[in-house]
């Protein structure tokens, strides 16, 4: 089943361009000042279980500016002398670590093979901070992440040394960047749209394949693992977020994971399930009846919500105002239902 549907699936899109990258860095210098500084941590990893470890995924901001996806690593830009850089802090080469749990890039990868000037082992990372913190003025920093880098950074904004007594050297204000990238995000290049189809080309068929699984007396957890094993199958990170799959009445649960339930004829099964590719993610919400043909009621509410999600879609125009496929949508499920 799984082989009949990767026939359909297009070529992987090749990875973002070290080009691209700096561009991305070059569009956020735009944004700050000489004496700025950016620092953005990864999360940390979380321990399912003793010496198992839940699957990381790093900050999209992280990933967004250079691409680097492994943990304990914090990606600084900030300007010398008028001259822009960007420093990557990376767990180092580490041969007993990396036999029990993978190869690391290390140092040498992240300079080699992402689109960073300087590169660094993480454990460099506040003596680096030390050599440059007295020509900041403004920290850039996104808090709640990195106890140690949050601490670090609030004894730079109250540290009362002689230099800064005399010469007014040193950071006077900590600002959160997530704005600001947020905004750089919105707009995505030609390799980001393609990366995105890719996520839902393959999000489309693992639902088309749960679709025809679907039978009276199948569990919603078994359509869970056929759409999320195909994402796997397909080349995919794994899911963009935990798969709902509620069947009866389970679908009403707006954020409903237990997924265990028993499917029966007579019952519409809602699956909102996407898969992420190299960061980027898809999202998608179908509901299909498990017999495979709706009662008359279902076929009503049904045909309501298609009205309405064609009309969201053609509310998509350019000038339009943000909330103007909601506001479609929500215009032509009131007038559904009133008629019903």
């Amino acid at each position: 089943m799984f082989a009949e549907a990767m026939t359909r699936v297009p070529s992987r899109p090749h990875p973002i361009s070290k080009d691209e990258f700096r561009v991305r860095q070059q569009r956020l210098y735009s944004q700050m000042r000489d004496g700025d500084i950016c620092i953005i941590p990864s999360p940390h990893e979380s321990v399912h279980s003793n010496d198992v470890h839940y699957r990381f995924r790093n900050s999209s901001d992280l990933m967004y500016l250079c691409g680097w996806q492994d943990p304990e690593s914090t990606f600084v830009l900030y300007a010398k002398d008028g001259v822009w850089k960007s420093v990557l802090f990376v767990q180092p080469k580490d041969t007993l670590k990396e036999i029990w749990e993978g190869r690391r890039p290390g140092v040498e990868g992240a300079l080699e093979e992402f689109a960073v000037d300087e590169a660094y082992s993480n454990q460099e990372l506040f003596d680096f901070l030390d050599s440059i913190i007295s020509d900041t003025k403004r920290i850039f920093q996104r808090r709640g992440i990195h106890a140690d880098l949050d601490s670090y950074v609030d004894m730079s904004i109250r540290r009362r040394d002689r230099a800064r007594q005399h010469f007014g050297s040193g950071p006077v204000s900590i600002e959160d960047p997530s704005n600001m990238i947020a905004e750089l995000r919105l707009r995505k290049s030609p390799a980001e749209i393609e990366h995105m189809r890719y996520a839902s080309i393959v999000s489309s068929l693992a639902h088309e394949l749960a679709m025809r699984a679907s039978v009276d007396g199948i569990h919603e957890h078994q359509l869970q693992s056929i759409i999320e094993g195909f994402f796997t199958y397909a080349g995919c990170s794994g899911w963009a977020y935990p798969s709902i799959v509620g069947c009866g009445e389970n679908a009403t649960i707006l954020h409903y994971t237990v997924n265990s339930d028993r499917c029966q004829n007579g019952e519409i099964i809602l699956i909102d399930a996407g898969a992420e590719y190299q960061g980027y993610a898809s999202d998608i919400t179908r509901s299909w009846p498990i017999s495979g043909e709706f009662t008359p009621e279902q076929a009503a509410i049904y045909s309501i919500v298609l009205k309405a999600q064609h009309a969201a879609i053609a509310a998509c125009q350019v000038g339009q105002p943000y909330n103007a496929p909601h506001e479609a949508a929500r215009r032509v499920l009131a007038e559904g239902l009133i008629v019903l």
